[in-house]
């Protein structure tokens, strides 16, 4: 018989029509539903994506994938180590519209029904989007059921090698988290074998229960405070980004930390006290406006109280205050030559701010290893000069982020922008720009 090549399935209207077909061939041309457990086939892992044919040909593909002593083992493939690596509780892919906590019920539920899943999850991420409104078919209770708060008990209790946990903040009001914290507590739920988490806003009434975590993060993309917002919250001294802070105290073997905020003296102190031990730290966010300028040594000394700091990253210069320059709201301004002009003047004004920033603070902290600005890192040696990826190297770095604009180019090219940059001119606005940056007569000569 020779191999198939072409396949007409005519007037299959409703699903009733394909019951004479076989499932697995109708599995595998993509005309009926998987009968694999659903949170498998959404781990994505290579080993099911090509060996689904084989695997929906058993009569109970989930049970084979499940149960490490099931007889239908043998008939598949070589079974990877790592199939049930990274798990998820997430109904926000696209696409798929499912309720909150009706997709956390069903995902938990086939989860705990898997003793493969259970014991091979190291990797575990929570991220539910609730349909709020009074709508009977897509408005959502803003808490959690009995029984789905259950489950995630259930979860945690029979997972023993689960080591990393992202869990998002449920909503932004905060009810939902409160109710998992109680019932929680309740419990005396306990991540043992956790090393590193990254919660969102209200979620780290976790920590306590997780006394051998190394790292720990602010899940940023779900915090229910914005840039305007995260000033006055953070000055609370019962605020979110405070009670975050003051979580870390049981940690004793917490080394790295991030979090998401407007930094002040007060949060860093807080933080001091509570978590003195760091190595590392990551000031995501911005910083108050009192550490601008002259005042930035103002942090790097409160920073120093950090005995153990060896690597400190901060925001972006814009973020930490510095004047980095007038530039134009109008996205327009960025078009054509004269936009990546633009581009580099911006450019070199950050790089002269973050060079002026970790001017400041690495003299003022001698046991600082490694200082990241904006993404932008530099080791740290007393009495030696910063290197930056662009020193020594200005004009030639300026070049490589922002190379000529050539309106002629198969670059996407905006209507009324098709003017190329003169390949011999000035990199900045002027040939006296250039002279400042770059030294030399024509700006042709590095410092």
């Amino acid at each position: 018989m020779k191999p198939l090549q072409c396949l007409v399935l005519a007037n299959l209207v409703c699903a009733s029509s394909t019951a004479f077909l076989p499932h697995s061939l109708l599995a595998y041309f993509g005309l009926s539903g998987s009968n694999i457990a659903r949170f498998i086939r959404e781990i994505n892992h290579p080993y099911i994506k090509f060996h689904q044919y084989d695997i929906e040909s058993l009569s109970d593909p989930t049970e084979a994938l499940c149960n490490p002593d099931s007889q239908f083992r043998a008939s598949l493939p070589e079974f990877p180590d790592h199939l049930f690596k990274r798990l998820s509780v997430d109904n926000n892919k696209v696409s798929q519209g499912r309720r909150g906590w009706t997709n956390a019920r069903e995902v938990l539920s086939d989860i705990l029904s898997c003793k493969a899943a259970l014991d091979g999850v190291e990797e575990f991420e929570v991220d539910i989007f609730l349909h709020r409104g009074e709508d009977e078919w897509f408005g959502e209770a803003p808490t959690p059921y009995d029984d789905v708060l259950d489950l995630f008990v259930r979860f945690f209790a029979n997972a023993p090698r689960l080591s990393n946990l992202t869990w998002v903040q449920p909503s932004t009001d905060g009810a939902a988290a409160a109710t998992f914290e109680k019932y929680f507590l309740e419990r005396n739920v306990e991540l043992p074998a956790l090393a590193e988490a990254s919660l969102g806003p209200n979620m780290h009434f976790l920590l306590p229960g997780a006394p051998h975590l190394r790292k720990l993060t602010s899940y940023s993309k779900s915090y229910g405070w914005s840039t305007y917002s995260m000033r006055s919250l953070s000055q609370q001294a019962d605020g979110p980004q405070m009670s975050f802070v003051r979580s870390t105290s049981k940690l004793k073997r917490l080394e790295e930390f991030g979090l998401h905020a407007t930094w002040t003296p007060e949060l860093v102190a807080e933080l001091q006290q509570s978590a003195g031990q760091l190595v590392e730290l990551d000031m995501d966010g911005d910083v108050d406006g009192r550490w601008t300028g002259e005042n930035l040594g103002a942090m790097a000394r409160e920073l120093n109280k950090f005995k153990n700091l060896r690597q400190l990253g901060l925001p972006h210069v814009v973020h930490l205050g510095f004047d980095s320059g007038e530039w134009p709201d109008c996205g327009n301004a960025y078009f054509g030559a004269s936009g990546r002009v633009l581009r580099r003047q911006e450019e070199i004004s950050y790089i002269s701010s973050t060079e002026k920033a970790a001017g400041i603070i690495a003299p003022l902290m001698p046991n600082l290893e490694k200082l990241c600005i904006g993404g932008e890192c530099t080791e740290t040696t007393p009495g030696k000069e910063l290197k930056w990826p662009w020193t020594g190297r200005l004009r030639e770095y300026m070049l490589e982020e922002w190379p000529r604009y050539d309106g002629k180019s198969g670059e996407r090219v905006t209507v009324g922008y098709r003017e190329s940059e003169d390949p011999q001119g000035p990199v900045l606005e002027s040939w006296e720009e250039d002279r400042k940056w770059f030294g030399g007569s024509d700006g042709h000569e590095e410092l």
